[in-house]
């Protein structure tokens, strides 16, 4: 009996998704008031249920300390950052070229990790919408 789940990450989202750039995907998706996911483009440390995965989590976007090339520089502007730290930010992945992405689990902040970690299970009931198991 198999284990496998079906994979929802990018489906149905069209050729722009698979042949653009996550840059032009997400300036596509605002043009027409749409949805940048699975692509974010929020710099936070709050977590919420992911609309493609039954899952929590949040945008991996952050400083990554140094000035990414311009071929991964993603974003014309930030909320609450001014243009010339821009090209600082991108996803946490360079295996993803650093395209932010909506990303399972719960956020960090590596200046706080010794601080003490509480974690509870939260199960939203089914007739709620899909259960979502959320660790916080």
């Amino acid at each position: 009996m198999s284990q496998a789940e079906p994979l929802t990450w990018g489906r149905n989202l069209g050729c722009d998704f698979v042949l653009k750039s996550c840059y032009e995907y997400m300036e596509i998706q605002k043009r027409r008031n749409l949805t940048v996911s699975p692509w974010c483009n929020e710099v936070t440390l709050s977590s919420r249920c992911l609309s493609d995965e039954n899952a929590f989590g949040f945008c991996n976007l952050k400083n990554i300390g140094r000035s990414l090339g311009p071929q991964n520089q993603y974003f014309s502007e930030l909320d609450n950052l001014p243009d010339y730290r821009l090209s600082t930010y991108g996803g946490r992945d360079v295996l993803a070229d650093y395209c932010p992405t909506q990303v399972t689990g719960l956020p960090t902040n590596s200046f706080n990790i010794t601080a003490p970690i509480l974690f509870v299970l939260i199960t939203i009931p089914k007739e709620l919408g899909r259960p979502h198991d959320v660790l916080m």
